[in-house]
């Protein structure tokens, strides 16, 4: 054997192998950093009351970025999450994401595809039946999840999220754990990794980190920083500073303003 550092975990699924040195989710290949990935443009979404909670909102999300969504409770950012991934209705508005090999939109292309580019991620997983191994190899099994071109030798495999969440300090037996064996940090983490290792263009992430001690958390943020094209909803105004080079802050009755992270142009003067 080499001096890679190989884990071995046998579980009653699968025999798994990790090489906790290779880097499986940083993207296959870095296209041109500042062109359009993602567009939302002229967002609207009324509550049954009339209330605007997203009122012509309009961004862009550049490839290489990582924006962060602030705000109080209630303004509305789960839920422009949700209405970006095509999990939640709105008034009117559009998305536009662009590809290598073209332009795709939810109404072109159609929303299962759509999701499996632009992905959601909620900050808590729904109690699911089983185990992170049998709900990773039932998405995986998804057409198009399984039609992803990469060049990635573990893309589908369960040793490519096996590996990311032991960079976060994971255990791989956790994964032959059942779902309601593991505490919210173990979930959290896992969820994310499944995430990541399904290669999505876009990652949606809604408070990723709100079950993890600041250790855990830095670690994660290291590789969404490697990784990047994200937009994550956070509390921490540290976090948000540290990871994002935009900051999209939502304010009541659908206002929104959308800056440069400011720490990053001191940093630059610096």
């Amino acid at each position: 054997m080499s001096n890679s550092n190989i884990i071995n975990t046998v579980s009653s699924e699968a025999t798994i192998r990790i090489d906790v040195h290779r880097d499986a989710n940083v993207p296959d290949a870095i296209p041109k950093v500042n062109s359009p990935l993602l567009i939302v443009e002229n967002l609207c979404k009324r509550l049954e009351n009339g209330k605007s909670v997203l009122n012509d909102l309009t961004f862009s999300l550049n490839r290489g970025q990582i924006i962060a969504v602030r705000g109080g409770s209630g303004v509305g950012k789960t839920t422009l999450l949700k209405c970006i991934s095509q999990l939640s209705d709105y008034d009117s508005g559009s998305m536009t994401l662009f590809d290598e090999d073209g332009i795709i939109s939810p109404e072109t292309n159609g929303i299962s595809y759509w999701r499996s580019q632009v992905m959601y991620v909620p900050q808590r997983m729904p109690l699911l039946d089983g185990t992170p191994l049998e709900f990773h190899e039932k998405i995986s099994k998804f057409f198009y999840q399984k039609s992803k071109p990469t060049s990635n030798p573990l893309a589908g495999q369960i040793e490519e999220p096996v590996r990311i969440a032991h960079e976060w300090g994971i255990e791989s037996q956790k994964w032959s754990q059942k779902w309601s064996q593991l505490s919210g940090g173990e979930m959290q983490r896992i969820s994310l990794a499944i995430s990541l290792s399904c290669h999505p263009k876009v990652l949606l992430l809604d408070e990723p980190t709100s079950a993890l001690d600041n250790h855990s958390s830095m670690l994660v943020e290291k590789t969404l920083m490697e990784r990047r094209n994200i937009i994550i909803i956070t509390h921490n105004n540290d976090q948000s500073g540290r990871v994002s080079d935009f900051i999209l802050e939502l304010h009541p009755f659908g206002n929104f303003k959308f800056y440069p992270n400011p720490l990053i142009e001191v940093n630059d003067l610096i």
